[in-house]
């Protein structure tokens, strides 16, 4: 029988890995597990002159598919709407910003994994202009 890891182990552990990842890509990591209400954004940074908010997904085995169509049009609204209340905040000068997915993919054994980065994984910026 196969040992089930802790998702909150798991989450902790994608997030270090895809903010390692990032910075070796020079991305410069502002926030980490920003909240807005309920909402909350896994990553925030800055990539030259671009505000990137960043999804962290995480599978291991093949239980729930992978995770690289993990962030469907529902997350996307949860991520707009977190990322719309954090530029209202205005702490971050900003002229345009995207919205990333690391999507991380462990083996059944945990024995290895795949990274994968998706930049502009989908836009809906439009619904963000007016904090622009």
């Amino acid at each position: 029988m196969r040992k089930k890891l802790d998702p909150a182990h798991m989450g902790r552990w994608g997030e270090d890995t895809a903010c390692a990842f990032l910075r070796l890509k020079g991305l410069k990591i502002l926030e980490r597990n920003y909240r807005v209400g309920h909402l909350e954004i896994d990553i925030i940074a800055r990539d030259k002159e671009e505000l990137v908010f960043v999804e962290v997904k995480v599978r291991c085995g093949k239980d729930y598919g992978g995770p690289w169509g993990a962030v469907d049009w529902k997350k996307q609204r949860v991520l707009t709407r977190a990322a719309a209340g954090y530029l209202a905040r205005g702490k971050y000068p900003v002229r345009a910003c995207r919205f990333d997915v690391v999507a991380i993919a462990i083996d059944e054994h945990a024995t290895g994994m795949q990274l994968k980065h998706i930049e502009r994984a989908f836009d809906i910026s439009g619904e963000l202009g007016l904090f622009f």
